[in-house]
């Protein structure tokens, strides 16, 4: 009897995901989800630090994931993540035009159960301070913000993912650095 082995979800590439997910394979659509799903939260809830605004995004992200995986193309020099990155800071800029609010949600997205008390509030109003200063900045700052410092992304995947050159990612960078350090100057005795 021969019987042929499965590959394991981390053994299969995004490529091969996406291939299989535009012919409406449901289970290499809840691996994608699964690689990406926190990922594509981290940058929603930087750009929108509401949770349920954020948990929005990536539901969003998700659906067009699973309903329009056929226009994504390998080879055309746009990765997995590279499309999936752009379609959450799409929709997060769209949201932003829609609702043009500025709150912040004060609870963490992450807790650490080992802090004091104290060191947790410390942290909460630290946190808190950061995101209101990030909210602050013009949305396209804000963004090459969070994916090249907060996601990682280098320079170059940042500017695919926004459209721009990489020498256009690298002014918004330094331009939000600037601008959020002479937001947070004011706050030196606390962060």
């Amino acid at each position: 009897m021969n019987v042929q082995k499965m590959p394991l979800p981390d053994q299969i590439t995004d490529e091969e995901l996406m291939a299989a997910i535009a012919k409406g394979d449901r289970e290499s659509f809840r691996v994608l989800a699964e690689r990406y799903m926190k990922l594509l939260y981290s940058v929603a809830f930087r750009m929108f630090p509401q949770r349920a605004d954020a948990e929005d995004v990536v539901q969003e992200v998700l659906l067009r994931l699973w309903n329009k995986a056929h226009l994504w193309k390998e080879g055309t020099g746009a990765t997995v993540s590279t499309w999936l990155y752009r379609l959450a800071y799409n929709l997060c800029i769209d949201q932003k035009r829609k609702s043009r609010y500025k709150t912040v949600e004060l609870d963490e997205a992450h807790p650490d159960e080992g802090k004091t008390a104290d060191r947790k509030m410390q942290d909460k109003q630290r946190s808190a301070i950061v995101r209101a200063a990030l909210q602050k900045l013009p949305e396209r700052q804000r963004a090459a913000l969070v994916l090249c410092h907060y996601q990682g992304l280098s320079n170059a995947q940042a500017a695919d993912i926004m459209g721009v050159t990489v020498k256009a990612i690298e002014g918004l960078l330094v331009r939000a650095r600037q601008a959020l350090q002479q937001d947070l100057k004011k706050f030196r005795e606390v962060l």
